[in-house]
């Protein structure tokens, strides 16, 4: 039985032990199926691969405060996302605090699951605070790991939240800041959660293909390398 498959199994077989709390019955419901996600999905798609197409390859640097981050806490993370003017207007209700820290508590360590730097739990929070769409993105994943662990149906808070993420991330692709492509993966695994294989690998491919024009692999360094390896612990689910 090959890798995947021993995956699988145990997927089916251990969904209450999940980090994320996901069950086979939940991912399959209403959510991917609804024509908004569908069609936030296709837009998303389409933005990376009109962004990579756009310009030649790219060569990235390393963020200058990475040793900064290397050396945080989650605390320290938490405090710094606070303080800042996107928490302050975005995380504005209670509700958005409790995803906030069910990201911190529940989903960064799932992300960062073979990161020893603790990168989704420590400085994508931190980068956060001067990003709209990786604001909004952490949020929408967070919100769509509890309705799925609470087998939530009907209203869901986190397509709102995955919709407003794709309209604050359209400007920033333009840019061709790297630190985009951390919203980019974050919504990728939204999509991994509330879709068929199928459907959300079309987003993988779209996340390849800026990967490419970013110049990102598994060789780079600071949150880019952090960044392409979550993306590609995807790649090997399905």
């Amino acid at each position: 039985m090959t890798e995947i498959e021993d995956y699988t199994l145990r997927f089916e077989h251990e969904s209450e032990a999940s980090p994320l709390g996901l069950s086979t019955a939940s991912i399959y419901d209403e959510y991917s199926n609804d024509p908004r996600f569908v069609d936030s999905q296709r837009e998303l798609r389409s933005l990376l691969f009109d962004t990579a197409r756009s310009t030649g390859p790219t060569r990235v640097g390393s963020p200058e405060n990475d040793e900064e981050d290397a050396g945080s806490t989650t605390e320290s993370a938490r405090r710094a996302f606070e303080r800042t003017s996107y928490i302050k207007s975005i995380v504005s209700t209670g509700r958005r605090v409790t995803w906030l820290k069910n990201y911190i508590n529940e989903v960064a360590p799932w992300l960062d699951m073979f990161d020893t730097q603790q990168t989704f739990g420590i400085t994508v929070p931190m980068l956060a605070g001067t990003s709209a769409s990786l604001t909004y993105a952490i949020l929408a994943i967070s919100a769509r790991q509890m309705e799925l662990a609470n087998k939530t149906k009907g209203n869901h808070d986190s397509l709102q939240l995955y919709q407003e993420a794709i309209r604050s991330l359209t400007p920033q692709l333009q840019t061709r800041d790297p630190n985009v492509m951390a919203t980019c993966v974050v919504l990728c695994c939204l999509e991994m959660m509330s879709a068929a294989p199928k459907n959300w690998r079309k987003h993988l491919d779209g996340c390849a293909a800026l990967f490419d024009s970013y110049g990102i692999n598994g060789l780079s360094s600071g949150l880019p390398q952090a960044v392409f390896w979550c993306y590609a612990r995807m790649g090997k689910l399905f």
